[in-house]
């Protein structure tokens, strides 16, 4: 997770990485709320699975 604007309600950035067969997928999501943020990555990561 890495921070992206600064205060109380600071955007976190948070990259996800899975494996797919041999391939390395790479999923980012972006929130307020650190929780909210990994499930974003992981979503994005999974539609570029599938798609």
């Amino acid at each position: 997770m890495e921070k992206v604007t600064e205060g109380e309600d600071a955007l976190g950035e948070v990259v996800v990485k899975i494996l797919k067969e041999d391939e390395t997928i790479t999923g980012r999501g972006l929130s307020t709320d650190i929780i909210e943020a990994s499930i974003k990555a992981y979503i994005n990561a999974i539609n570029k699975a599938i798609l």
